[in-house]
């Protein structure tokens, strides 16, 4: 066993104000620091000065740094006896390969802990001021990672079968394959879908549409940030461009 200590910290969706009081707390005291490209450029403000910082970073395939190489500067600055802190964006348990790092973590000996994160597909719903569980419409949600889409043998029936929200995330540049196909496997071309990009932060966009319409290529990314696709009865409680209400209601 080793002195060091590693916390696999979840950032929230984006911006600094949905980081957990305990993760705040734990980046405060950090002597490592190793964060992806999800991550809003003013969490660098909350580094302390003298942390040893790793942008890590991954987005659409382009890869600064793989994920062995991560575990291992991981497991490295624990042996140090560095407290060392993982920030991610989002949940470290959705969609992050934190099983691999605590694997990594785990065969190495090394203590760790895991912070939960605010997850984008509640704060993408929240933006679009809906609720993806409601009752009499969703008692259920299926989340699911958007590169799936691109097979083509994705099998779409599972989610028409479900009765409840459908949250694909990183799956903005596939919003009209999905459409087609859920109306392909029989979905009604009126079911309400929605588009909340870059969720939390300054350019956070939100686009409400039906499977028809986005279907037609109606409904497309307008930045490169990560979005959150949501498909289903629920839904239809959604609003478009929900910050600039909030802000006029101000």
């Amino acid at each position: 066993m080793t002195n060091g200590f590693v916390s696999l910290v979840g950032a929230g969706p984006g911006h600094p104000d949905y980081l957990t009081v305990k993760g705040a707390r734990v980046l405060g005291q950090a002597e490592v620091i190793v964060y992806d490209a999800l991550i809003s450029d003013e969490f660098r403000a909350l580094f302390p000065a003298n942390s040893e910082i790793h942008f890590v970073g991954k987005r659409c395939g382009r890869h600064s740094t793989s994920q062995e190489e991560i575990c291992a500067l991981l497991v490295e600055g624990a042996q140090r006896g560095k407290r060392v802190v993982r920030l991610k964006g989002g949940d470290p348990g959705l969609f992050s390969r934190g099983g691999e790092e605590i694997l990594a973590l785990r065969a190495a000996g090394v203590s760790f802990e895991i912070i939960p994160g605010v997850s984008s597909v509640f704060a993408g719903a929240a933006a679009a001021l809906f609720s993806p569980t409601h009752r009499g419409f969703s008692n259920r949600l299926v989340v699911f990672d958007g590169h799936a889409l691109r097979h083509d043998d994705f099998d779409f029936r599972p989610l028409l079968a479900h009765q409840g929200t459908t949250v694909v995330l990183m799956g903005s540049r596939q919003v009209e394959r999905l459409a087609a196909g859920l109306i392909g496997a029989g979905a009604s071309p009126e079911l309400p879908i929605v588009l909340v990009e870059n969720a939390t932060l300054a350019d956070e966009h939100v686009a409400v549409a039906t499977l028809a319409r986005a279907a037609a290529g109606e409904l497309v990314p307008r930045t490169d940030g990560p979005g959150i696709i949501y498909v289903g009865a629920a839904v239809a409680l959604a609003q478009a461009s929900a910050r600039q209400a909030v802000e006029a209601a101000a």
